[in-house]
């Protein structure tokens, strides 16, 4: 057994048994490690104190049930905003990048019902800064030591989005009926 296959299988173990929890689900559980603190503290990340959970990963196998990754949302003056934690032992497994998602639908949502609702990230693993740009269109407006800042347009584009989605859901039925018949 070479050493790809075993770092493979290593990684497989590792992401088993992973469950996606929001807030409510979390405190329904009776994890024996759900300190955000300790995640943050392993991941090298800091939460502001503006910031709540909102949802993370945890691992029902590692040590009788423990977060493993969480994201966590602030709104301030129409400005959403979000962080995100992956244990270092669960990274590279796409756990960050749903979070991520989760953080970029859920802004959609506010941004639809609220058109001047903006996002900004403060983003400090540097290699996430091009993924972001690529991925979701996100810019860099400021950068302050290791802490990149960038902010979305996704805000033009959903509006677009929305419409265009609004007019399609009030055709499409019409569009069906007309060919059953």
């Amino acid at each position: 057994m070479n050493a790809l296959t075993i770092l493979a299988e290593a990684i497989q173990k590792l992401s088993q048994n992973l469950v996606l929890v929001d807030d409510e689900e979390l405190q329904d559980m009776d994890l024996a490690n759900a300190d955000f603190k300790e995640l943050a503290q392993r991941a090298g990340v800091n939460i502001l104190s503006d910031k709540e959970f909102n949802c993370g990963h945890v691992d029902m196998d590692l040590d009788g049930g423990s977060i493993v990754s969480a994201m966590f949302t602030s709104w301030q003056n129409e400005t959403y905003s979000f962080d995100t934690i992956v244990d270092p032992r669960y990274q590279n497994q796409g756990l960050g990048t749903e979070l991520i998602q989760i953080g970029i639908d859920e802004f959609q949502e506010y941004q639809y019902m609220d058109p001047e609702a903006k996002m900004e990230l403060d983003v400090v693993n540097e290699g996430m800064v091009p993924f972001l740009e690529r991925k979701y269109g996100l810019k860099v407006i400021d950068q302050q030591g290791g802490h990149y800042i960038m902010a979305s347009n996704i805000a033009n584009l959903r509006t677009a989005c929305g419409i265009l989605y609004n007019a399609c859901h009030r055709w499409l039925p019409n569009i069906s009926k007309e060919n059953n018949q």
